[in-house]
């Protein structure tokens, strides 16, 4: 039988002859040896190495990469002996096959268009393919060939949004009518933006702009890469549009709702909306950084929600741009929300998404007082609560809305300013009471202004703190400007809470 010449249904037949008689492992052994047609015309001799594709409606389709038994010789003999079944995900991502789009030249790549192309319009689901399918070159209207993931399809809403001058091509109408828009758009031709997938990615590989620099900041890879391709040719002023067509794509692989994927992080940094980054801009019902940020005036903001500011900075570049923000006097912040960024910003640092050697010190800073004050002697970063009352508005820097010496400290470096506490002293002058921490007077106190009591109370009919700046004492200054306040509480330096017994 090696030698005999016969089509595929006369073998087909002598299986169905033959199946009765393979009973028992001896009997399969013994005709694992029988030919099987392929559908590259050759014989192969057993099952052992060859395949069959679980994708009837491509049935005969030649592929020159993986030994597939003709459809029209199979029978559930064949199944028996061991023939494999493989997927169409599988022969398309076979070493084979991209062996030969490197290598082979235009007329292998002829063949291997008619069978890729063919498989993929096949398909009733799009398949997961690899990114160097996009290798596999198919005539433009140029009547030249080209990797197909370089051309566009005819009439493409892609590019409309591309730059003017970005030389892109578009697929021959002849092989457009022979394998359709699906097919072609599967392989990588250009239509909408295209998605590139892969499951278990172990390299940024995958032909995207600034992608290893998105692999970096990842720390480890992802399970499953969804990433777009080509959002580096968008017009920075085409971007609104760009950013409708992603927003409507159905394509789940387009997914705007992770702002770390590859998508996101590209989209965040580097499409542009009104000359700010998308990062930059908050989402319309978003009030937390109301007056840092413009509001994104976009059809799709619902959409794009997971691109705009979210809890802080998401790097050095993006701290600088908080900063800047908070910094200019144009924008009209209220003091929580410069409150508020402070702390976003203290919370990045603090979570090492940038480093203070990424960020200069800003030349002016947002106060108590809402207003931007620029950064003088008496500009300090409040650490404790108690300062809050005898620093005035003007100088006084809070890292949150709570004040708290950790997160003070954290500002004070990033903003190169001193601690309240560093360059501040006061005294309590005057006469307080000792009192029970557990009385019902003391326990109204503290419970009024949110506090517990560490340590002994005192209580004050009026208590005033006299307040020096140490920094004239270190400047030789023997006549210290002392300045008394009137305050509902002061914490001494000995632990000691100091409390006012009514507020008039």
């Amino acid at each position: 039988l090696a030698g005999a010449d016969h089509d595929p249904d006369w073998w087909g037949s002598l299986y169905e002859a033959l199946d009765p008689l393979a009973v028992g492992a001896e009997a399969l052994e013994e005709l694992g040896a029988l030919p099987v047609p392929r559908t590259d015309g050759r014989l192969h001799r057993g099952v052992r190495g060859l395949s069959t594709l679980d994708l009837p409606a491509a049935a005969g389709v030649r592929l020159d990469w993986l030994p597939v038994a003709d459809p029209h010789a199979l029978r559930p003999l064949l199944s028996r002996l061991g023939l494999r079944r493989v997927t169409l995900e599988e022969v398309l991502t076979d070493p084979a096959l991209r062996q030969l789009l490197e290598d082979g030249d235009d007329e292998v790549h002829e063949e291997l268009a008619d069978a890729v192309l063919t498989l993929l319009g096949a398909a009733e689901d799009t398949p997961p393919v690899p990114p160097w399918l996009g290798l596999l070159r198919v005539p433009a209207g140029d009547g030249r060939v080209y990797p197909v993931d370089e051309l566009l399809l005819p009439g493409s809403p892609l590019r409309e949004v591309l730059y003017d001058d970005e030389e892109l091509h578009t697929v021959a109408e002849a092989v457009v009518d022979a394998y359709g828009v699906q097919a072609l758009r599967r392989a990588g031709a250009g239509w909408a933006f295209t998605a590139v997938s892969e499951h278990l990615p172990t390299a940024p590989e995958h032909d995207l702009d600034r992608q290893g620099q998105w692999w970096d900041a990842m720390g480890t890879p992802p399970e499953t890469l969804h990433a777009v391709r080509d959002l580096d040719l968008v017009d920075p002023a085409r971007w609104p549009q760009a950013l409708t067509m992603l927003a409507d794509d159905p394509d789940p692989a387009v997914d705007l709702a992770d702002p770390d994927g590859y998508t996101g992080w590209w989209l965040r940094r580097f499409a542009v909306v009104d000359g700010l980054a998308l990062r930059n801009h908050r989402h319309p019902e978003d009030d937390r950084w109301a007056g840092l940020f413009p509001a994104l005036n976009h059809p799709a903001a619902d959409r794009l929600r997971a691109l705009v500011a979210g809890t802080g900075p998401d790097d050095g570049a993006d701290a600088r741009a908080w900063l800047a923000a908070l910094a200019d006097p144009q924008r009209e912040i209220a003091a929580g929300v410069a409150a508020r960024a402070h702390g976003a910003l203290v919370a990045a640092y603090r979570q090492g998404r940038f480093g203070l050697d990424e960020v200069d010190p800003p030349a002016a800073v947002r106060t108590l007082s809402g207003d931007v004050a620029e950064v003088t002697a008496a500009t300090v970063v409040i650490d404790a609560p108690w300062w809050v009352p005898v620093v005035s508005p003007r100088d006084a820097v809070l890292a949150g809305p709570l004040p708290e010496p950790e997160s003070a400290a954290r500002l004070a470096a990033l903003a190169d300013l001193p601690l309240a506490s560093q360059v501040l002293s006061a005294q309590v002058v005057s006469a307080g009471r000792p009192a029970d921490p557990d009385s019902a007077q003391v326990l109204a106190l503290l419970a009024a202004a949110g506090w517990e009591a560490a340590g002994p109370v005192l209580v004050h009919d009026e208590l005033v703190v006299a307040v020096f700046d140490d920094r004239e004492a270190a400047a030789g200054r023997s006549d210290r400007h002392e300045r008394r306040h009137r305050v509902s509480r002061w914490v001494d330096e000995a632990g000691a809470l100091h409390l006012q017994s009514s507020v008039r």
